[in-house]
């Protein structure tokens, strides 16, 4: 079995988690590149990885199968379309871009090389969601008609990721997470609300200094689905330690949830329904490296020459209209 070779662009901290997942995976050979050339030094020596600091050369190379995009994301469009001009397979981190007309274009340049672009939406690959996903499919909760979601995280890791200018904030960061659980769980979202955005901490310790930040920090939006599903959203980047959890309300019981491996996940039916009996039903799924899982399922979808992946571009492009709704409201 030929290697799969992927070029790793961004060695920031995601950048990072990818690469330790990749050397994990069977089959696969890793190169790490970022601009900055002491960075991309240091990650590929404690690795064990080459590196490179220039991404175009190294596509001109003609060496690899896949580019894996951790930029930031106001440069995931040029990147991710100079990987598809040499038609590379593409994963990128989320969003794919900040708007619906550029994730468009990718669409059209992925079409033409006939290669996949799968985005970094890693909640679906969570057991938890999974489980989520699969009573809701099952029709065990019958009809859902009202559901919570919360993302919290506590921010400062970039400053850019606190910027306007630079597609920073809580929306483009942390509540994209929940749009796509929304449309993965219940379907196409057909009103979306902003309530409520604010910058709570307009200063903030980022990388050994104090910097002045513009992007909002917390945001609260109502949506409702094609199916009449009402969905209040909260994501911020203001909690001091990382917090999530879903509550869906249907007419035969509710669920309880989180990625959060020490959160338990709680279904409670009114009528039993099947294996799920009546009352509370418990669950703990266990800690799992969720980045190593998800970039298995890209590596084995270029093996198997499969295009219609999970988190394809065509989700992108639903949760882009949702956020310019959003942004535009």
């Amino acid at each position: 079995m030929q290697p799969i070779k992927i070029l790793v662009v961004g060695c920031g901290k995601v950048g990072e988690r990818h690469l330790l997942a990749y050397k994990n995976i069977k089959g696969v050979d890793v190169v790490v590149c970022d601009l900055n050339e002491k960075l991309a030094m240091n990650v590929g020596s404690r690795y064990g990885v080459r590196w490179l600091t220039d991404y175009l050369d190294a596509l001109e190379s003609g060496t690899f199968d896949a580019i894996d995009v951790c930029t930031p994301t106001f440069t995931h469009y040029d990147v991710v379309m100079k990987g598809l001009e040499h038609n590379l397979h593409v994963f990128c981190e989320k969003p794919l871009a900040e708007s619906v007309e550029k994730i468009k274009k990718i669409y059209e340049e992925a079409l033409r090389a006939d290669r996949i672009v799968m985005v970094g939406y890693l909640y679906r690959h969570y057991p938890s969601m999974q489980f989520v996903k699969k009573v809701l499919d099952e029709g065990v909760l019958g009809r859902p008609y009202y559901a919570i979601f919360r993302l919290g995280g506590r921010g400062g890791h970039r400053v850019w990721k606190h910027r306007k200018e630079t597609c920073g904030g809580t929306i483009f960061e942390m509540m994209t997470h929940m749009i796509d659980l929304a449309l993965w769980f219940f379907g196409d979202i057909k009103e979306a609300k902003l309530l409520h955005e604010n910058v709570i901490l307009k200063k903030r310790l980022i990388e050994g200094r104090i910097v002045d930040v513009n992007a909002e920090d917390v945001a609260v939006a109502l949506f409702k689905t094609e199916g009449d599903v009402e969905l209040l959203c909260e994501s911020d980047l203001i909690t001091p330690s990382y917090n999530n959890i879903i509550e869906i309300q249907a007419d035969n019981g509710s669920i309880f949830s989180s990625i959060l491996h020490y959160i338990p996940t709680i279904l409670y039916l009114k009528e039993n329904r099947g294996i799920y009996n009546r009352g509370p039903n418990f669950y703990n799924f266990p800690r799992i490296n969720v980045f190593e899982k998800e970039l298995k399922y890209f590596i084995d979808c270029i093996r198997s020459g499969k295009r219609e992946v999970l988190n394809g571009v065509d989700d992108s492009i639903k949760i882009a209209r949702v956020i310019e709704t959003l942004k535009g409201s």
